[in-house]
């Protein structure tokens, strides 16, 4: 309580430099940082308004949905969302409603899976993003509906990635049709 009183009697531009300097401290603390200090370093640099943030985010939130820390990586991928603008690149938005879709899938979250779907195909289609991504939307989709009961519609999308996959091998080494 005492420490909260003190952290809102500091200007927001103290609060920033206090922030960064303590990512500062903790990256040169661990070196190259490991997993447990990826999150706090994200926070940190968030918190101070640092362009770095958002990479730290993303190892952040794609290493919580690896490990099935789901609502972590939901937390994470939504901030990342948030910070998201016209500097943004298109594939990192893209990859961003990507992971946002495939948690909510997994968490049974269906709409908001379906809205984030539908917002990294928009993304890709304006960005005529072909290849490994299109292919994984379809492939998420057609996840989504097998989780739904929609199984036509979901043998219908697991093929519609497998033919986009096919076309762009070089970008598919993890990906077989068995998936």
């Amino acid at each position: 309580l005492m420490r909260e009183a003190i952290y809102h009697t500091l200007l927001q531009s103290q609060r920033r430099s206090l922030h960064l300097e303590a990512a500062q401290v903790i990256q040169q603390a661990v070196g190259d940082p490991v997993t447990d200090s990826l999150g706090a370093i994200a926070y940190h640099l968030e918190q101070g308004g640092s362009p770095l943030a958002k990479s730290y985010l993303f190892r952040v939130a794609t290493r919580a949905a690896t490990q099935y820390a789901n609502q972590e990586a939901i937390d994470c991928y939504r901030r990342l969302a948030a910070q998201t603008d016209e500097d943004t690149r298109v594939h990192d938005a893209i990859d961003i409603a990507l992971g946002l879709g495939e948690l909510y899938t997994r968490t049974n979250q269906f709409d908001l899976a379906r809205a984030g779907l539908d917002k990294a195909d928009q993304l890709a289609q304006r960005a005529s993003a072909g290849g490994h991504r299109l292919g994984d939307i379809c492939y998420r989709r057609g996840l989504l509906h097998a989780n739904l009961g929609e199984y036509e519609e979901a043998v219908g999308r697991f093929r519609q990635a497998g033919e986009v996959l096919r076309q762009t091998p070089e970008h598919c080494r993890d990906f077989s049709i068995s998936d």
